[in-house]
């Protein structure tokens, strides 16, 4: 099966849009989370189970809820933030540098606080353990990336020393 290639231009505007698009939803969703949870049934559901969930250290569970959805959505705007600076750096070709690597350093470790952040509600809401798994894979996925990359930046910049 043949699959159509999009050009390289292309296909970085595409990233580009997709990462901005997203960064204005998640803030959108920021302002209206507290209307959109009573439309609802999958967030209503899961602000039930806070709701009625144990205390903590004296803390209710809606209150809980509210600082770990707006927590996890801030890291969240934060890493496509980060994504947007990434690939407008990308754009200028400018791949292979040390502030490249800390854009992706800095997305991994958000992408792991994701995952702490929903583990560590897995007792309210049972769905949070499978999000904070999900979390933790792509977490791990980017380290991966960032490595290659800071690898590769090491690479260039003694082959740069070398001419």
């Amino acid at each position: 099966m043949n699959i159509p290639k999009i050009s390289k231009n292309g296909s970085g505007v595409i990233s580009l849009v997709f990462a901005a698009a997203l960064v204005i939803a998640l803030l959108g969703l920021m302002v209206s989370m507290p209307w959109i949870i009573d439309k609802s049934p999958l967030l209503e559901g899961a602000y039930t189970a806070f709701a009625e969930g144990d205390r903590f250290c004296g803390v209710s569970g809606a209150c809980i809820f509210w600082i770990w959805i707006y927590s996890v959505m801030t890291v969240a705007v934060i890493c496509c933030a980060s994504t947007v600076i990434l690939l407008v750096r990308v754009r200028k070709s400018l791949v292979f540098t040390d502030a490249t690597v800390s854009l992706i350093r800095l997305v991994s470790w958000g992408c792991l606080l994701i995952a702490l952040l929903c583990a560590l509600v897995g007792h309210y809401l049972y769905m949070a353990y499978m999000m904070a798994l999900a979390a933790c894979f792509l977490g791990i996925t980017v380290r991966t990336v960032k490595n290659v990359i800071e690898e590769a930046t090491a690479i260039k910049n003694e082959n740069d020393l070398t001419v």
